[in-house]
């Protein structure tokens, strides 16, 4: 015998049972019962992996209306890096905001954020999906203007203008390098 396995390293197959050899011939398998706690603890986590994945869809942007709302911006400030200078402006460019807004800029991020929350009352428009933060819309960009598509929903016609108004906005005001990654604990109060 080998010194490997005097040591535990080698074990020998467990011969199955008459039974286990009978139902393996007949082509089925063991029947293993499941049990009740795991199943409970189970759909448990199915349950709350999927109110945890719909409070986050309905918080944060989905990247592909981040990416969407930045084809917008690049329509109407042509060679701009939308989401490296605008995002994390202020104290609201970005996701959620509070306090007053430090400039006009600012000031168009917060008018994007309320167009987004008043969206919420128009049909079409849920908390789950499809939902402000997750819908695509249909625009075309023609020297620095925007138009929604007509062939769209309420829900994604008003997303589409809130998207355009900002970005307008955006392309109206000044940009201050001073309020890029500003300190909200300290100047969004």
């Amino acid at each position: 015998m080998p010194e490997a396995s005097r040591s535990g390293l080698y074990r020998k197959a467990e011969i199955p049972a008459e039974g286990d050899r009978e139902r393996e011939q007949e082509g089925g398998r063991k029947n293993k019962l499941v049990h009740p706690r795991f199943l409970a603890g189970a759909m448990f986590f199915i349950l709350w992996a999927f109110l945890w994945a719909g409070t986050i869809i309905s918080v944060h942007p989905a990247p592909r209306a981040i990416w969407q709302f930045r084809g917008v911006i690049l329509c109407t400030i042509p060679g701009s890096w939308p989401l490296f200078q605008f995002n994390e402006y202020g104290c609201y460019c970005s996701f959620g905001g509070s306090g007053t807004p430090g400039d006009e800029l600012d000031r168009c991020c917060q008018n994007h954020d309320d167009c987004y929350t008043q969206a919420w009352g128009i049909s079409k428009c849920s908390k789950f999906l499809p939902n402000p933060y997750s819908m695509s819309y249909a625009y075309t960009c023609s020297e620095t203007s925007i138009a929604c598509q007509g062939d769209i929903d309420p829900c994604q016609t008003h997303i589409c203008e809130c998207d355009g108004e900002a970005a307008l906005c955006f392309s109206r005001v000044k940009y201050n390098v001073w309020h890029k990654s500003l300190e909200r604990k300290k100047y969004c109060q």
